[in-house]
């Protein structure tokens, strides 16, 4: 019997929840009836080399690079309209600059190859670029395209969403929540939207954790007696309330409180996050010890994990920290208390700027608390390696 071919379609394997389940994914797929292609924008990132053997990887999509590629990608946008019809519709809800929505779709269209095989099955992992990509470059029989965040916080505008809605044949959602409210903004495409988990192996989490290397920044936490705190996403100050935890560790230190605090992964955002702590004087608790190939040995040490997002789909640091016996205090996203429960496998707090450091008071002083949520994580699985099993019968028909 011949084998159907899938393609997966991604901007690059940079560090993140969603390229940990897009490597899952590609891991655990029947490689014995499917062939898998990986389509990035741009062959890089620190995950490149997690890419399965038995995955194809074809050659990147971007097609302008350099000096002489930013000129021309100017060209294009001026003439092609995209870039007039992005600051027209900033202007129209009140914002500067242009629409990110408009300018992924014209990286998509103009500043991506197109891929010409035929598949059978074709997916786009990521929001944004690779959504696009997919409905106006790929020839494929199904179309799933991917969102793994809250669906209106993605966009600029729900309305220009239509444009590629329109041309996939199922748009996945990680949660209940997030499909709900796609179904609520887009009534006419609810048909159209599904629910498929990220995959999450356990056992390959569990055993990260202990491949530990003589890394000085771990040995000081490991090492640490006071209260250790971690934190690990992207360094974007805003969507992830980076800037909460500045003005709550601020308040902490001032009460006397003991604590150490570590911030592993980089993004645009860390040097306006290295000044924000300084300006704090708060860099004796509050330490970014930058990107880290394997945060789990971390998360295992700690004595609970931190996400204080303003908002999140549902965040795979998340569920890994509850794999390692970790506790997970968070701000309430939409699907937050579908992941934890508030007060037995860790805290759901209201998403405002203030909410955490009230918790966090009570719980450094409370080691009781902290110990008995890590007895009962230890003694529940949360991991769904089996899940692949679904998805191939469900999509891969």
């Amino acid at each position: 019997m011949d084998k159907k071919k899938i393609l997966i379609v991604y901007p690059l394997m940079m560090m993140g929840g969603s390229t940990t389940s897009l490597l899952s994914l590609l891991h655990n797929i029947d490689k014995e009836k499917y062939e898998v292609d990986l389509l990035l924008y741009r062959n890089t990132g620190d995950l490149l080399s997690e890419i399965p053997d038995d995955v194809r990887l074809l050659p990147a999509t971007k097609k302008y690079g350099g000096r002489f590629g930013k000129l021309v990608k100017v060209v294009i946008l001026i003439f092609s309209g995209y870039l007039f019809k992005g600051f027209f519709a900033n202007r129209k809800k009140g914002k500067k600059g242009c629409s990110n929505a408009v300018l992924e779709e014209c990286q998509a269209k103009y500043f991506s190859r197109k891929v010409k095989q035929q598949y059978d099955y074709a997916i786009s992992f990521l929001e944004g670029w690779s959504n696009r990509y997919l409905a106006f470059n790929v020839n494929a029989d199904k179309k799933y395209a991917w969102i793994h965040s809250t669906f209106s916080k993605t966009t600029d505008d729900v309305k220009f969403e239509k444009r590629w809605i329109e041309k996939v044949d199922k748009v996945v959602f990680v949660t209940d929540a997030c499909k709900n409210e796609f179904d609520v903004l887009l009534p006419e495409y609810a048909d159209k939207s599904i629910i498929v988990a990220n995959i999450i192996d356990s056992t390959v989490i569990r055993k990260r954790a202990l491949l530990i290397e003589n890394d000085e920044s771990y040995n000081n936490f490991v090492n640490n007696k006071k209260t250790k705190i971690v934190t690990v996403c992207r360094i974007t100050i805003n969507t992830k309330g980076l800037d909460r935890i500045v003005d709550t560790v601020k308040n902490l230190k001032a009460d006397g409180y003991e604590f150490l605090w570590y911030i592993i992964g980089d993004g645009p955002d860390k040097s306006s996050l290295d000044e924000l702590i300084s300006k704090a004087d708060v860099s004796d608790c509050l330490v970014t010890v930058g990107q880290k190939m394997n945060p789990y040995p971390f998360i295992k040490e700690a004595d609970f994990m931190c996400m204080p997002s303003r908002y999140e789909g549902k965040p795979m640091v998340v569920t890994e920290s509850m794999i390692l016996g970790v506790p997970a205090v968070v701000t309430e996203y939409l699907s937050a208390h579908d992941q934890i429960k508030h007060g037995v496998e860790g805290l759901v707090l209201s998403n405002n700027d203030n909410s955490l450091y009230s918790a966090l008071k009570a719980l450094i002083s409370d080691k009781e608390t902290i110990n008995k949520m890590k007895k009962y994580l230890s003694e529940n699985e949360y991991g769904n390696g089996e899940y692949i099993e679904y998805i191939q019968k469900e999509l891969f028909f």
